[in-house]
């Protein structure tokens, strides 16, 4: 699931424990860099990290580094 576009906002939607709703959100411009952002930050916060990491997301060196971090990290 994770390498398809769609379905990987879908996988993101259940990682973060949120509704699929959170998908619409993704495809209305300038609505989705918010929307992405709160996703991001609500896996990191169900992964046991600061859910600030999703602010991170819109840097753009940061969001290379972000998924290894949260993926590698104890």
């Amino acid at each position: 699931m994770a390498w398809l576009p769609i379905l990987n906002v879908v996988l993101m939607c259940r990682i973060a424990r949120k509704s699929l709703w959170y998908f619409l959100g993704m495809l209305i411009p300038y609505v989705n860099v918010l929307v992405l952002m709160y996703i991001w930050g609500e896996m990191a916060g169900n992964l046991g990290r600061s859910k600030w990491i999703g602010v991170l997301m819109i840097v753009p060196v940061a969001n290379l580094v972000v998924p290894g971090y949260l993926a590698f990290s104890e």
